[in-house]
């Protein structure tokens, strides 16, 4: 199951990569970003049972300038996949299909 949340600032992404109980992912988007929206569509063919927290932040929103710095993403989408501890398993720079995704959480 794929649990997509939207998240404003860096205290709210901190506070729900620590309540988090499932793979994490963290996407930095932008509404203007054609990639980005290819991403969506691809995301919308999840269908796993490994339950997934994505968590979508958009460099749109200037409360989340802080988390893009932090994570050093200098285009969208840009995609993580985080430990609870907050470490970095793996990124991933650009559109992907839904089986790269599959192949991306899998780690």
């Amino acid at each position: 199951m794929l649990n997509h949340k939207i998240i404003s600032g860096s205290q709210n992404l901190e506070a729900t990569i620590a309540e988090s109980e499932n793979t994490i992912v963290l996407k930095f988007t932008s509404a203007f970003c054609g990639p980005c929206k290819q991403l969506n569509k691809q995301l919308e063919k999840y269908d796993n049972e490994t339950n997934v927290d994505l968590l979508e932040i958009s460099m749109d929103d200037k409360n989340n300038l802080p988390a893009a710095k932090k994570y050093e993403v200098l285009v969208v989408p840009t995609l993580f996949l985080i430990d609870k501890q907050n470490n970095i398993l793996q990124s991933h720079k650009g559109a992907m299909s839904i089986n790269e995704f599959y192949d991306f959480i899998k780690h």
